[in-house]
């Protein structure tokens, strides 16, 4: 004889009020179930993550004006390596879209090593639509 215990039926089961009552009802229930120690913590804890969050934000929105008062300084200020390293790959790939104005501007902003950076990209790329390397000699 084996010793298999019988399965109990669903009305032998206790029936389990936390899976009825609504996700509000359950966490006050939690929230009351607790001593005071113990949600002096949970309230030191949700005060501090509280604190922590504003400051990120505040950060956050500091750091986003701080890109806007750049953006409103970017023609008078001069551009550092990097930014004249991407100004010129923009100028040389978007030379057949961007208008004249535009590109004249952006390459004023350059200094004489990235003007010739440029300068030697546009030979470049005259010499390959013409098909002789010598076309403006």
């Amino acid at each position: 004889m084996s010793s298999k215990r019988p399965q109990d039926s669903p009305a032998q089961r206790p029936e389990d009020d936390s899976e009825k009552k609504p996700m509000r009802q359950r966490l006050a229930d939690r929230w009351n179930g607790l001593g005071a120690p113990a949600k002096s913590v949970a309230v030191v804890i949700g005060v501090a993550v509280a604190v922590a969050g504003s400051l990120v934000a505040v950060a956050y929105s500091r750091a986003d004006s701080d890109d806007e008062v750049d953006e409103d300084n970017a023609s008078t200020r001069p551009l550092s390596f990097d930014e004249q390293e991407q100004l010129v790959v923009t100028l040389c790939t978007s030379l057949e879209t961007m208008t004249e104005e535009e590109f004249e501007a952006n390459y004023a902003k350059l200094d004489r090593d990235h003007q010739f950076e440029v300068d030697e990209s546009i030979s470049a790329f005259a010499a390959a639509a013409v098909g002789d390397e010598n076309w403006d000699l």
